[in-house]
């Protein structure tokens, strides 16, 4: 197993993105016995956004795919949202869809934006 390249988790990117990661995380947490019960579809979704925000913020200004990463986070994280919306209207699930979409905005404006 090769090691996890070094994150820099105080970058402009990552930094912007971590409010939208803790609120999702913080749904995961409050969701998981809901999946368990209810096979709640809307916490893959989500698991996937988090999934594409890590890459997104892993992936190197220099790295030439990194245009591509965010476009993928970007989409990931707006099918998340229309996921949660689609399960429902709770202050929890409706704050973690908002955050989803920041997080895709946040991710579509940093393509092209970032420089080597």
């Amino acid at each position: 197993m090769s090691p996890r390249p070094y994150i820099d988790v105080h970058s402009p990117l990552a930094e912007a993105l971590q409010p939208s990661v803790r609120v999702c995380e913080s749904t995961l947490e409050a969701y998981r016995d809901d999946a368990e019960s209810s096979g709640a579809s809307f916490l893959a979704a989500v698991v996937l956004a988090l999934a594409g925000i890590e890459r997104a913020i892993e992936s190197s200004r220099g790295d030439p795919t990194h245009d591509a990463v965010l476009l993928i986070a970007s989409t990931l994280c707006r099918q998340a949202a229309d996921s949660i919306r689609a399960h429902g209207l709770e202050a929890d699930l409706v704050r973690c869809a908002g955050a989803c979409e920041r997080a895709a905005q946040i991710c579509e404006a940093a393509v092209g934006n970032a420089q080597p």
